[in-house]
């Protein structure tokens, strides 16, 4: 399912529109490790960055290009990416355009601004620019009865709803939303409103293929016009987008030797392995249910997943991309399965991780196991 929330995107220069500012101060930080005389740099340009952080959110919005690290500084609660994430980002992508509209006039142009694909994740920035200047683009969850200010900070202060506004401005209403991208799994996407009218998207999916260097994608697209203020709506022109993504790989695993009870949820986990690149750790955990009893206990409605901790008990939190934990069986026995997901990124991978079972729909927290950890 879209996340495709169209709230406020950004306060009144407070916590979250300082996380926009994430990417900028990372990239500041080039190296890994930084000497003394390079913290004394980056103290220095916080300073400058907090002149920056004075100035009108609202003007900050009027002038802003939605990228990849926009989308996860300001729009995500992922932690941040890494410095070199900077790297990493793909711009000018070569893309091939295909538009049906039925010989009617077309709508709105669709490219890919920026993409990463760093081998485990793949995150790509759309956007969806209207041919006229009196067509007004939704996301996929707004429709006219929605109130104004559910567009974002350009429309702070308004009251009515999206139809009345645009009623008053002569605005046609037209719904943008995106498919899903050709053979890969589930993803998600997340959408904001640039000053023009242009909805910009980011699309995030997991990927688990073999494909090490790059990936020929395809990608549909469509416009559709509102035919009732409830949100019905009628296709009007669909765009398919093909391109191509680099793969940056990751720089640095590291797995377990070995396995690990967990007795209380009864299961036993036969190896977890870390994978970290700029933007993420991708987790891959390898269970075996043991005790089927215990199993059933703890997996209430389906719900049963492990947690990341901290050497303090606290969990880590999770990083971008895909679309959460994703649980799948290794065979055909029902007793062998694996979870992925995404954790934070991490600048080195630790020589241990303290690993939790917990029920995700009750909330029911199992024992802790700390599993000793290897780099390759």
């Amino acid at each position: 399912m879209f996340e495709n929330d169209m709230k406020t995107v950004f306060g009144e220069s407070d916590q979250k529109f300082k996380r926009n500012f994430n990417n900028t101060l990372a990239g500041l930080k080039t190296n890994r490790g930084r000497s003394r005389s390079g913290q004394r740099f980056f103290k220095a340009a916080l300073v400058a960055i907090a002149a920056c952080l004075a100035l009108s959110t609202a003007a900050f919005a009027m002038t802003r290009l939605w990228g990849v690290l926009d989308f996860i500084g300001g729009r995500t609660n992922a932690g941040p990416v890494l410095p070199d994430a900077l790297k990493v980002v793909q711009q000018n992508l070569p893309q091939t355009v295909a538009t049906e509209n039925n010989g009617q006039p077309e709508l709105a142009t669709f490219a890919v601004r920026e993409a990463v694909f760093d081998g485990s994740n793949i995150y790509i920035v759309l956007e969806a620019k209207p041919v006229k200047s009196d067509y007004m683009f939704l996301g996929a969850d707004a429709g006219p009865a929605d109130p104004i200010s559910c567009m974002g900070p350009l429309f702070d202060g308004k009251t009515g709803t999206i139809g009345d506004y645009a009623k008053a401005n002569g605005k046609v209403l037209y719904r943008a939303s995106v498919g899903q991208i050709s053979g890969l799994a589930s993803s998600s996407a997340d959408f904001v409103s640039e000053s023009d009218g242009t909805p910009v998207y980011m699309i995030t999916t997991a990927y688990d293929g073999d494909e090490v260097n790059k990936l020929n994608l395809s990608l549909p697209c469509v416009i559709s016009a509102f035919t009732s203020d409830d949100g019905a709506t009628e296709q009007e022109q669909e765009t398919t987008l093909s391109f191509t993504v680099q793969s940056t790989g990751h720089f640095a695993t590291a797995s377990s030797n070995g396995s690990a009870v967990f007795a209380d949820c009864g299961v036993t986990v036969d190896k977890v392995t870390l994978t970290a690149s700029e933007m993420a750790v991708k987790v891959h955990v390898e269970y075996s249910i043991t005790d089927a009893k215990k199993f059933a206990a703890a997996n209430t409605n389906d719900g049963f997943a492990f947690e990341f901790l901290n050497d303090n008990g606290e969990r880590i939190p999770d990083g971008p991309g895909g679309s959460g934990i994703l649980t799948l069986p290794v065979d055909n026995t029902g007793t062998h399965y694996t979870e992925e997901w995404n954790l934070q990124a991490m600048e080195t991978l630790p020589d241990h991780i303290v690993l939790r079972g917990f029920n995700s729909m009750d909330k029911s927290r199992y024992e802790a196991v700390t599993i000793p950890l290897e780099g390759n």
